[in-house]
């Protein structure tokens, strides 16, 4: 009876442990985390559920009209602004609990007013570019964040003159335009309505506009004197030359916009076409121009009759050997270095004078010449001494601060005569010619009868005498 009872107390014994174990290594039912009386105790809104609890969740996010970045419980959908992006969370996926979704614009974008979370729109303050919120939990996420202007964003765009302040909290120095400046000229909409006129800096050297996606911007880029514009970016892209003289245009992309400008050195040019001239320089002096460069240009010229007659009346005793047409203007380049394509202005005359230095042909003796000018191409002319005269380079350099007509004359006895003249002289001679033609037959007798009558007074002269 004894040995029975203990068999028995056994088996309760056992059957009572074996409970105990269960219970204690989780073999009978087990409660979900958001159920779990301690966990709401300690986590009423269900967010950051304790480590080991937490399960993945998939998110997927949409920007329109703005950009910026998604947190679901202190981690980033996706590292960095961005449109549009995806990614995996940690969180409760169970609908009694939350987590805690925040979201950020990017500076300078527009403000949210509307936040849609799984079909379920989210209430936002319209004056803040921060959005925090609890969303219940769920195994995946589909978020879209709308900007204010109906999905219609102005985009910025901004630039720093070279004497932009430097400690400005949005200067960038990418976006500083050395030995140069910028100004917008407009602003146009895509159907060419004018939507702003021009903007400039401002007193920090900052320059800074809004334009919606889509418009034309209208751009100028001033180099300062001694330098040419020979790159231009917008965000990596090349902007594109216009008509008008330092102006460029872009469409406005979806994004913010910097500039990165590059201004190269420069220097005054001559540029020669003539065969009389093999090269040359020219140096303004005290002269400055606007921005750019300046640019000599010579080239042969056909003249007129009533020209070539004033340039030899003017040389004198100069024989003139080449009519030249000497030319300057100030060049800018188009945003690349190219010298042959170029926008220029003709500059007529300077304020003070320019020192032109040319190395003549060979054949053209650089120590016999002057130059001729004829005044703005009008009816005055002027001889221009040579400062210097180089043997070994056959080189002359003189001053001038009016460009038009030039001529170079050599030192002989007189010029040489004109086209004109010499084909009037092969068809048609002249009434002197045919009348001293005319009286050389004559002139022989009558001189050769004057001399017999002074011969015969002599003789009767000396024959009176002896008588």
């Amino acid at each position: 009876m004894a040995l029975r009872t203990t068999r028995f107390m056994n088996v309760v014994l056992g059957v009572v442990l074996a409970g105990v174990l269960a219970f204690l290594f989780g073999l009978a039912p087990q409660q979900g985390y958001a159920d779990d009386p301690a966990f709401l105790t300690n986590n009423p809104s269900g967010n950051n559920p304790p480590a080991g609890l937490q399960e993945d969740i998939n998110v997927t996010f949409t920007f329109e009209g703005t950009t910026g970045e998604v947190v679901i419980n202190n981690k980033r959908v996706q590292d960095g602004e961005a449109a549009s992006g995806s990614g995996v969370v940690q969180g409760t996926t169970d609908s009694t609990g939350t987590n805690t979704l925040s979201i950020a614009s990017s500076f300078g974008e527009p403000k949210m007013v509307k936040v849609v979370v799984n079909g379920t729109e989210y209430p936002v303050d319209p004056e803040s570019d921060q959005f925090s919120t609890e969303i219940p939990g769920a195994s995946s996420y589909t978020i879209t964040i709308t900007a204010s202007g109906s999905g219609k964003v102005d985009r910025t765009i901004i630039w720093a003159n070279v004497d932009a302040d430097h400690s400005a909290d949005n200067f960038d120095p990418d976006m500083l335009l050395e030995h140069g400046k910028g100004a917008i000229i407009g602003i146009y909409g895509p159907d060419g309505t004018k939507k702003q006129g021009e903007i400039d800096v401002d007193e920090n050297g900052m320059g800074w506009a809004t334009a919606d996606p889509g418009d034309r911007i209208v751009f100028q880029f001033v180099p300062d004197y001694g330098y040419q514009l020979t790159q231009v970016l917008a965000n990596g892209q090349p902007l594109e030359p216009q008509e008008a003289t330092n102006q460029y245009t872009f469409i406005m992309p979806d994004a913010n916009v910097h500039f990165a400008a590059q201004f190269s050195a420069v220097k005054d040019s001559l540029k020669t076409a003539a065969s009389a001239v093999e090269a040359g320089t020219v140096d303004l002096g005290s002269n400055v121009l606007a921005g750019g460069s300046g640019q000599l240009s010579v080239e042969n010229i056909e003249l007129s009759e009533a020209k070539i007659e004033g340039f030899e009346n003017a040389a004198g005793a100069y024989s003139i050997d080449h009519y030249l047409n000497i030319n300057f203007y100030n060049v800018f380049y188009k945003g690349k270095n190219d010298a042959d394509d170029v926008w220029s202005e003709k500059i007529e005359e300077l304020d003070n004078e320019a020192i032109i230095t040319i190395q003549l042909a060979e054949g053209v003796n650089g120590n016999e010449v002057v130059i001729v000018h004829n005044v703005h191409d009008g009816e005055s002319y002027e001889i221009i001494p040579i400062e210097s005269y180089d043997p070994a380079t056959n080189t002359i350099t003189f001053k001038t601060k009016s460009f038009s007509g030039y001529a170079i004359a050599s030192k002989t006895t007189k010029a040489a005569p004109s086209s004109a003249q010499k084909t009037q002289d092969k068809t048609t001679p002249t009434k002197s010619a045919t009348a001293k033609t005319a009286d050389t037959n004559p002139g022989a007798p009558i001189g050769a009868v004057a001399l017999l009558a002074l011969l015969a007074a002599g003789f009767a002269a000396k024959a009176s005498r002896k008588a």
